[in-house]
């Protein structure tokens, strides 16, 4: 076990980190399509205020115990309660499933962003359908991704997760400025942005609700326990409240600029917004293609994509390399090792669900479909209920883990106890429903 656990070695290296862990394929690929399903404008107004007034509560709760045990997830969950350890093997699984189906996601973009250099004509869902029905060539690239996203965790918190973030966020703020302003230049600019910031209230429902709840917790990466254990090497200089809240900003606005680098090219080469899961691969291709400097264009928002997709993979490995670590007492190195290789064994069915396995179903779904239902819809949302509850019950009673302002204090222990436990019930009865 080691005697003396990583700490971050500036407030900006823990805020960097954290952000990297929050920003990814949920912000990039996953809230435009939201977006675009649910009525642009509502959506993201709906998502705002959710994410402000509810999520942040989740996200302050899971760095606080992080912060406050100087823990890994496991321990962390004990020191709750001893009858909490549960939670803590509970985010462990989810941080193996999660990276299963993603890294495969995150081989697409490796290929896409080679791809973007040829751009030729054709239909983009058969071009993606060739792409994944390819059982070598998608294996190899989720191993490669899980390559690239373990390197840096191999190297340490500092040297690795810390430096890393340093280099990559501020290179994707900069990547995502330029794509937005260039997308900004369009001729459809002015419908785009009508559809992101003009509502239509016509189109409330529960749906949209829904949506930009499970969207709010998906894209913070609460209860995975990534916040965590992030949260486990801050000092006692890093405030809580201030990072958390930091952390929510940044990453709904790196969303709302994915948005404003899609919509307008969307509006402009008369492609309809609701484009879907496949806005990204399927969509998107074709639009660039049509651009003038198409391949440049798609290579660089691909770029981007594959930046961030990375930060959130580190922080999901970091997870379980820490609980071996620490509790196991293994090295750094073979901690790093056997995480993954459990990710790869995990990621290849989930990489032959659109080939060899397509047809392989449980409850109706491939692989792939699988572990991403259970982990997001079930997983995440239990875990983040049960850290609010354990945080707000039990460990605020043995501990000092209280906010100076008084009244602040009383709103966080409200919807940590009472709001966020319903939300959480809400979340996974409409997914089952659903």
């Amino acid at each position: 076990m080691s005697k003396q656990r990583a700490v971050w070695q500036s407030g900006l290296g823990f805020f960097l980190a954290s952000a990297g862990s929050a920003v990814g394929l949920g912000n990039i690929w996953r809230f435009p399509y939201m977006a675009g399903e649910n009525g642009g404008a509502l959506f993201i107004l709906v998502y705002l205020l959710i994410i402000i007034f509810i999520t942040s509560f989740a996200l302050i709760c899971e760095i606080a115990l992080g912060k406050y045990t100087k823990k890994n997830c496991v321990e962390a969950s004990m020191q709750i309660h001893h009858r909490f350890k549960w939670l803590g093997f509970s985010m462990i699984v989810s941080t193996l499933l999660i990276p299963a189906f993603y890294f495969v996601v995150g081989g697409w973009i490796i290929y896409y962003l080679f791809y973007s250099f040829s751009l030729p004509a054709g239909n983009y869902g058969d071009v993606f359908m060739a792409m994944t029905a390819k059982p070598v060539l998608t294996c190899t690239l989720a191993i490669v991704f899980l390559a690239t996203c373990s390197y840096f965790n191999y190297k340490g918190v500092n040297e690795g997760v810390e430096k890393c973030n340093k280099i990559l966020m501020p290179m994707l703020c900069v990547i995502m400025v330029i794509l937005a302003v260039f997308s900004l230049s369009l001729p459809g600019a002015a419908e785009g942005l009508a559809f992101m910031f003009r509502p239509d209230f016509s189109k409330l429902n529960g749906k949209v609700f829904i949506d930009a709840l499970g969207q709010s917790f998906f894209t913070l990466s609460t209860g995975t326990g990534a916040m965590l254990i992030y949260g486990s090497y801050m000092t006692a200089e890093h405030r809580i409240i201030k990072n958390s809240y930091s952390i929510v900003a940044f990453d709904t606005l790196v969303a709302i600029c994915a948005g404003l680098i899609i919509f307008p090219a969307v509006f402009t080469y008369g492609v309809e917004p609701q484009g879907g899961p496949g806005l990204v691969f399927v969509t998107l291709p074709e639009i660039f293609r049509q651009m003038p400097g198409g391949s440049l264009f798609s290579a660089a928002f691909f770029l981007l994509l594959l930046f961030a997709s990375v930060t959130s993979g580190i922080s999901l490995i970091e997870n379980p390399v820490a609980v071996l670590h620490e509790m196991c007492g293994m090295s750094r190195k073979k901690a790093v090792l056997l995480t993954s290789i459990a990710i790869a064994l995990l990621s290849l069915p989930c990489a032959l669900s659109f080939g060899i396995l397509s047809n392989v179903k449980l409850f109706g779904k491939t692989f792939f479909d699988l572990f991403d239902f259970f982990s997001s819809n079930l997983l995440l949302p239990l875990n983040s209920m049960f850290i609010c509850l354990g945080v707000s019950i039990f460990f605020r009673a043995k501990s000092d883990f209280h906010f100076k302002n008084r009244t602040y204090d009383r709103i966080f222990w409200i919807m940590t106890r009472y709001i966020i436990p319903v939300v959480m019930v809400i979340i996974i009865t409409s997914a089952f429903i659903n």
